[in-house]
């Protein structure tokens, strides 16, 4: 195409950026930051499947904990309720 048209394509380079990595994955150790009334709140809006209710509780998280909401915000937006259950779950433990 260059030679033809002149036209040069730019290609933005890979690289796996340690927030995108971060937010991959949500541990037992993020939810430990977080007092064990407000997990008993997450746990049942999660196993209700109720995303409003998950939300609400994810905007009183501490702005110090940011990471914590959107990690737990990703997890709502992609349906994985399950998955937080199962983390409170480990948590109890």
């Amino acid at each position: 195409m260059k030679k033809h048209l002149g036209v040069e394509y730019i290609y933005e380079e890979e690289t796996e950026s340690q927030t995108a990595t971060e937010l991959s994955s949500l541990t037992v150790e993020d939810l430990e930051k977080m007092p064990s009334e407000w997990l008993e709140e997450l746990y049942d809006a999660a196993k209700a499947l109720d995303d409003d209710s998950i939300l609400e509780l994810i905007e009183k998280i501490p702005v110090e904990e940011s990471l914590l909401a959107e990690k737990l915000t990703n997890l709502v937006n992609d349906f994985q309720f399950k998955t937080i259950r199962q983390l409170i779950e480990l948590f109890r433990c």
